[in-house]
């Protein structure tokens, strides 16, 4: 099988902290529910990028890593999930995922073609959440997760949701001069983010050095809000939609530049649901 080509040691990080938390999750509910997992951008089941502890003297191909994706990973989870979802676009990315499907025969496999804000609400639907519990892995690529697919989720399903909010995306779409924003990026970030209020939090009028003594002169509105302040944002944003959200665990690029945010956020509003979920967060 053919790995995909992205990601850095950030990634791994991802995966571990998203691993680390399906087996206590099947092992504290599966004698009691029928267990879900989504994967709303499954990918190919495997991908591969160039290790920052490779040797320089090593070739290119020798220096490629490759590593268990998301979905390879819940699929070797013991005790095994009732039900596995995996929604990816790509065609050749479906097709190693089939793949995949077929290493574990005895595993019940959905594998769906399209765009995962649409495929997601149509497979929640079909569950029966009164005797169904489950994790949803949110690993976008760019700024593909739209409000309104958080809002059904929260709404109407009994999901553990693993977010990784793609925070350098939101930060590149988002300019230091207010003047810059295109009505393509202002209408990104506000798919994402589900209000076009986060405009005014962002941005605040700048006076002229010159002329502060005379609001009329006001040179135009900057951005005040750094990679913490959006942060902030979405941190408030998504606590008030899901019952409970933890802070967000930062993956950091090279550099360490800040490039997502790890959020586990809960549709359960039961008091032992909430104290689970901290208990193997924080075990993991």
């Amino acid at each position: 099988m053919t790995s995909q080509k992205f990601g850095g040691p950030w990634s791994l990080e991802k995966l571990k902290i998203v691993e680390d938390y399906l087996r206590p999750f099947c092992i504290a509910l599966g004698s009691r529910f029928n267990l879900i997992y989504i994967d709303a951008f499954a990918g190919s089941g495997s991908f591969a990028f160039r290790g920052a502890t490779a040797a320089p003297l090593l070739d290119e191909e020798e220096q490629i890593r490759s590593v268990d994706g998301s979905a390879r990973v819940a699929l070797s989870c013991t005790p095994p999930f009732s039900h596995l979802y995996f929604l990816e676009q790509k065609r050749k990315n479906v097709e190693a995922l089939k793949g995949l499907a077929r290493e574990f025969p005895h595993h019940k496999i959905d594998i769906l073609k399209g765009n995962a804000n649409e495929l997601l609400s149509n497979v929640c639907q079909k569950i029966n959440w009164l005797n169904s519990r489950g994790i949803l892995f949110l690993d976008p690529f760019g700024n593909s997760v739209e409000w309104k697919t958080l809002e059904f989720v929260a709404q109407r399903t009994k999901l553990d949701v693993w977010y990784l909010f793609p925070l350098s995306g939101v930060y590149r779409n988002v300019p230091g001069n207010l003047e810059k924003l295109t009505e393509d990026k202002r209408a990104s970030v506000t798919r994402i983010l589900g209000t076009s209020e986060w405009e005014d939090y962002f941005y605040k009028p700048a006076l002229d050095d010159h002329m502060d003594l005379f609001p009329e002169h006001e040179a135009g509105a900057r951005r005040t809000a750094n990679a913490e302040g959006i942060l902030n944002y979405v941190s408030q944003r998504l606590s008030g939609l899901f019952p409970y959200v933890t802070e967000p665990r930062i993956l950091q690029g090279p550099n360490n530049a800040p490039l997502y945010a790890l959020y586990l956020a809960l549709t359960n509003d039961s008091t032992k649901a909430i104290a689970l979920a901290k208990r193997i967060a924080r075990a993991g």
